[in-house]
């Protein structure tokens, strides 16, 4: 699905696909990523 995501995805959009995964598996895990707000 990633994959997919990224080949669609161009510049910005797949920045915000990272930040986004990232941010689900932190909530998943119950913490808060800082620095991916802060690079957001």
């Amino acid at each position: 699905m990633a994959a997919a995501r990224e080949q669609s995805a161009g510049g910005d959009s797949q920045v915000a696909a990272a930040l986004a995964e990232t941010a689900e598996v932190a909530d998943a895990a119950g913490v808060r990523p800082l620095p991916v707000l802060v690079l957001s």
